[in-house]
C-alpha cells in the first residue's frame, strides 16, 4: 500500500489560513469606524480552501485626540453701544460690501438742517470790539497767530516771546470751555454781525462755514462771504485780546503773522489753497477797519482782487502742524504713521512716513482722505429721517441705541443697521488712504504686522468709542494709538489730555520754515522692494 508523501502545504495549511485571515480582516478605508466608535465584529467568508471560518478578533482602541492648549481671546466690550443682535431672517449682512453700501444721505437726517446744539454758543458781547490800531506796526515784536478754523469749533494760539498763549473767548461767548469758539456767527436784519448764536428775533445763525471750502462747491460766492465775515470778526477779537494781555506784560508794538490750516487732502489742491488764502487776506484787512462788520461792507470789499494785507499770511497743512510737538519730543520715531482728526463735520485721514535726514524731518504723504463723517454726521445716522425735526446736542454722538430709540420711536434694530452702514463708510474712507499708502510704500513692515502701526487719534470726536473701535478693527494691521505730548511752553488752563484739540493751532503758531518738509502724494514715486539678487549656482558647471 502506497502512502502519499506529506507536503508542507498539507502540514501547515491551517496555520497559513489563520495568518491570512488576520491580514484580510483589516478594515479598508471605507470600513474604518468613526472616531470614538467601537469596531463591529465582521464574519469573514470562507477562504478558497473552505476550511476556516473565523471572526476578527483584533479590536483597536480608538486613539484619543491630542490635547491642545488654547488661549482664550475675549471679544471687545461693545456694551457702550447697546447693540442688539440682528433679528433672524434679516437679509442685511453685518458687513455690507461696497456695492451694496447705500449713501449716507439716503438713510440719515439732513445734517446741514439738523438742529444740533453746541455746548457753548451764546453770544454775550456787543459788536464794537475795536483793538488799538497803534499797537499793530511793522517794526513791532513778532506775534504769530495760529488759527485752527474748524468745521465746528475754532481755536487760536499766539506765539509771542517764545511762549504760546491759548486765546480764550469768554468776553464774547457764554462758554463752558472758554478756549473753544463755535465756528459760526449771527447776522441781524440791520446788517450787524456777532460771533456765536443770538437766540432773539431778527437774528440768523450762519454755520458750516468751512465745509464749503473743503468741498470747493461750484457756487461758492455766498459761502466765501460768510467765511470772510467770520475771519474778520475772529482776527479783530484776537488782536484786541492779545494787545490787552501783552500790554500788561510790557508790549508796545506787535508785528503780526497769520497762519491758517487746511486738511491734508484739500491742501494738495492749489485751487483750495488759493481760495482760503483769499478769504483770510480779505478777512484780516476788513478786521483792521473800525466800525461794525456787515455783509454789505464785506461784499464790497471782496468784489476786487485780494488786498495787500500788510502781514504775511500762510496756509499750512493741519496734520503737519499737529505733528510738530510729537516730532520735537523724545517719543518720535521714523517709519509709517497714521493720523486721524475727527471733527464735528469731517474726519481727516492721513497716512505718512517720517524720515530723518541731517537732523531734519521729511514727511511724504502716502495716503489721505477727508470725508463728511464727523460726530454730527454720526448723530444724523443715529437719528435717521425720523429725527430730522428733533433738537439734538453735540454730546449725543456718544449715546446708546436705547437713547435714540426712545427719542425717535424707531426699533433698535433699525438704528443698529444705520450704524453698521456708517461704520462701513468710515472703514471705506480709511481703506482708501491705506490702499494708496500700500501702493506707494509696499515694503513697510506694518503691512506684515511685523511692527505696530502708530496712529494719532485727534479732534473733538476722538473720545467717541464708536470711532476707536471702527478704526482699530482691522485684522490685517496692528494699529496702536499714540498721544501727542503737551509742550512745556504753552500758556493756558487746559487739561493735558485735551491738548490734541489745540495741537493744530499750536503747530500753526510756529514759523513754517521750522516745520517738517512735506512731500505731496502726487510727487512721490512708489517705494518698491529691492529686486532679488541673482547668484550663480556653483554646482551648475560640475
Amino acid at each position: 500500500m502506497s502512502h502519499k508523501k506529506p507536503t508542507l502545504g498539507n502540514q501547515f495549511s491551517g496555520l497559513f489560513d489563520q495568518i491570512k485571515v488576520r491580514f484580510d480582516d483589516k478594515p479598508t478605508s471605507e470600513e474604518k469606524p468613526e472616531h470614538g466608535q467601537k469596531r463591529k465584529d465582521k464574519t469573514r467568508e470562507k477562504n478558497p480552501r473552505g476550511k476556516v471560518k473565523a471572526r476578527s478578533s483584533v479590536k483597536r482602541k480608538p486613539s484619543k485626540p491630542k490635547k491642545r492648549n488654547y488661549v482664550e481671546v475675549k471679544a471687545p466690550d461693545t456694551s457702550c453701544y447697546d447693540v442688539p443682535r440682528r433679528p433672524s431672517g434679516s437679509s442685511t449682512s453685518k458687513n455690507l460690501s461696497p456695492v451694496d453700501l447705500p449713501p449716507l444721505h439716503e438713510i440719515s437726517a439732513d445734517v446741514e438742517n439738523l438742529d444740533i446744539h453746541l455746548p457753548n454758543s451764546n453770544a454775550i458781547a456787543s459788536p464794537s470790539i475795536n483793538p488799538n490800531d497803534g499797537m499793530t506796526a511793522r517794526d513791532g515784536e513778532p506775534a504769530i497767530i495760529g488759527l485752527d478754523f474748524g468745521t465746528a469749533f475754532t481755536k487760536a494760539i499766539i506765539h509771542w516771546r517764545n511762549r504760546h498763549y491759548i486765546v480764550d473767548w469768554k468776553d464774547i461767548i457764554d462758554a463752558k470751555d472758554p478756549h473753544l469758539l463755535p465756528s459760526s456767527f449771527s447776522e441781524h436784519t440791520s446788517g450787524s454781525t456777532l460771533l456765536g448764536d443770538v437766540d432773539e428775533a431778527g437774528w440768523t445763525s450762519k454755520k458750516g462755514l468751512k465745509i464749503s471750502i473743503i468741498e470747493n462747491t461750484a457756487d461758492n460766492k455766498a459761502s466765501d462771504i460768510d467765511a470772510t465775515i467770520f475771519i474778520a470778526l475772529v482776527t479783530r477779537y484776537i488782536r484786541g485780546w492779545a494787545e490787552k494781555k501783552f500790554k500788561d506784560m510790557g508790549a508796545e508794538k506787535l508785528r503780526w503773522r497769520l497762519h491758517v490750516g487746511l486738511p491734508a487732502s484739500p491742501f494738495q489742491s492749489e485751487k483750495k489753497q488759493d481760495r482760503l488764502m483769499r478769504i483770510a487776506s480779505h478777512g484780516w484787512s476788513i478786521g483792521l477797519n473800525q466800525g461794525i462788520i456787515t455783509r454789505e461792507s464785506v461784499t464790497d470789499a471782496t468784489a476786487g482782487p485780494s488786498p495787500d494785507s500788510h502781514i504775511p499770511i500762510k496756509v499750512v497743512p493741519e496734520f503737519l502742524a499737529q505733528l510738530y510737538p510729537y516730532l520735537k519730543s523724545s517719543k518720535s520715531q521714523e517709519g509709517l504713521h497714521g493720523l486721524i482728526d475727527i471733527g464735528a463735520g469731517t474726519v481727516d485721514f492721513v497716512i505718512f512716513n517720517i524720515v530723518r535726514i541731517d537732523n531734519s524731518d521729511k514727511i511724504p504723504i502716502f495716503g489721505d482722505n477727508v470725508s463728511p463723517l464727523g460726530s454730527h454726521y454720526l448723530i444724523g445716522a443715529l437719528a435717521g429721517r425720523r429725527g430730522q425735526t428733533i433738537p439734538w446736542h453735540d454730546s449725543d454722538a456718544s449715546k446708546s441705541f436705547a437713547f435714540f430709540s426712545e427719542r425717535t420711536g424707531e426699533p433698535r434694530e433699525e438704528i443698529s443697521l444705520r450704524t453698521r452702514i456708517f461704520d462701513q463708510h468710515v472703514k471705506k474712507a480709511l481703506g482708501h488712504a491705506l490702499k494708496s499708502a500700500r501702493s506707494l510704500f509696499t515694503n513697510s513692515p506694518v503691512w506684515r504686522r511685523q511692527n505696530e502701526f502708530p496712529f494719532f487719534l485727534c479732534g473733538g470726536g476722538s473720545h467717541i468709542t464708536f470711532y476707536k473701535h471702527s478704526i482699530k478693527n482691522r485684522k490685517s494691521l496692528s494699529i496702536a494709538y499714540r498721544n501727542i505730548p503737551l509742550p512745556k511752553n504753552i500758556v493756558g488752563d487746559i487739561n493735558p489730555k485735551s491738548f490734541h484739540r489745540y495741537s493744530v493751532a499750536y503747530g500753526l503758531s510756529i514759523l513754517p520754515r521750522n516745520l517738517a518738509a512735506i512731500t505731496p502724494k502726487r510727487d512721490i514715486d512708489p517705494v518698491l522692494p529691492p529686486d532679488p539678487i541673482e547668484t550663480e549656482d556653483r554646482d551648475a558647471s560640475r
